[in-house]
């Protein structure tokens, strides 16, 4: 009896162990040949200026949902679909290219699409689809290209500081806009791009889909909801704090709101214009929050409804 335990044991075991050795292999392979894209990637994750700080924690999230179901995902039986090396071949081609004209950005997708070929090819496309949420979600983590920041930038900005000059002028505070530049009684205040909402606006989308796939037992209201919610709250919030820092500088003055409270190697400078960035992120992650509790009692209510109507009722 001990060595059919044994056996058998070994026999449960054994699959999971090659199956750790195989991706292990697959992931030292994709690390070696994407090492630039992946360093370039972490630098832009780092940088002081970076619109995808978020990016680390793409992947730690991702992984997460595959370790959630692995115990799942080894019960399931491994079909090898060869036209996961087509996908492979495409995205290798896409690297290739893209390195020649040093164009990272579309790298990274030829990375996250190595990833699904391999997949493919090693377990099946049934694999890839009970995946498919992990391996999209690592979209999020590519840093988006200079020019397009540039851009998305100076739209957003330009259409949230005329928001806020049009609420300063309702509450009787006289400033004038020039472009970027915001001319008040008692001096002029220049619109970083920072103050767009850019930064806030990607790393939104990145949890309002998170919390639209972790909904999705949920009714469709809710996650349309969600993903329709995003873009307006984080553009709403960044008028908000232009429009805040206006009343501010007006009543206090411009230099009580950017005089240094705090500076470390950290943090760096740390002003009342950086926190209100921070306190109006919160105020927007709250009201993504209250959007879902709103959109889950509009869908309770209209279920409720449909249940006790003459046709529901007769179903």
């Amino acid at each position: 009896m001990t060595p059919t335990a044994s056996a058998t044991t070994l026999q449960a075991v054994s699959p999971a162990r090659t199956w750790g050795r195989e991706w292990l292999v697959f992931a030292v392979l994709l690390g070696v040949a994407f090492w630039p894209v992946l360093v370039w990637m972490y630098d832009r994750w780092m940088a002081a200026d970076s619109y995808t700080s978020h990016g680390l924690l793409i992947p730690l999230i991702s992984g997460w949902f595959v370790w959630k179901d692995w115990p799942e995902l080894q019960r399931m039986p491994r079909r090898p679909a060869w036209t996961g090396l087509l996908v492979l071949g495409l995205s290798l081609l896409l690297f290739f290219f893209s390195g020649l004209l040093r164009v990272y950005f579309t790298s990274g997708f030829a990375l996250v699409g190595c990833l699904v070929g391999v997949l493919a090819y090693w377990g099946g496309w049934a694999w890839v689809r009970r995946l498919w949420f992990p391996l999209l979600f690592l979209v999020f983590m590519l840093p988006l290209p200079e020019i397009a920041i540039a851009r998305m930038n100076l739209a957003l900005k330009l259409f949230v500081t005329k928001a806020a000059v049009t609420c300063a002028d309702m509450s009787g505070v006289p400033v004038v806009m020039d472009g970027a530049k915001l001319h008040l009684e008692n001096g002029n205040m220049v619109v970083g791009d920072v103050c767009s909402g850019l930064r806030s606006m990607i790393a939104l989308i990145a949890l309002g889909v998170l919390y639209a796939y972790l909904y999705a037992g949920k009714s469709w209201l809710v996650r349309a909801a969600l993903l329709a919610a995003v873009i307006p709250i984080a553009m709403a919030a960044n008028m908000v704090r232009i429009y805040l820092n206006i009343l501010f500088a007006h009543v206090f003055g411009q230099e009580l709101l950017f005089r240094p409270l705090l500076e470390t190697s950290f943090t760096g400078v740390v002003d009342i214009h950086i926190l209100s960035g921070v306190v109006v992120f919160i105020v927007a992650l709250g009201l993504l929050y209250l959007t879902m509790i709103g959109a889950e009692a509009l869908s309770d209510s209209l279920s409720k409804r449909a249940d006790s109507s003459p046709a529901g009722g007769a179903a």
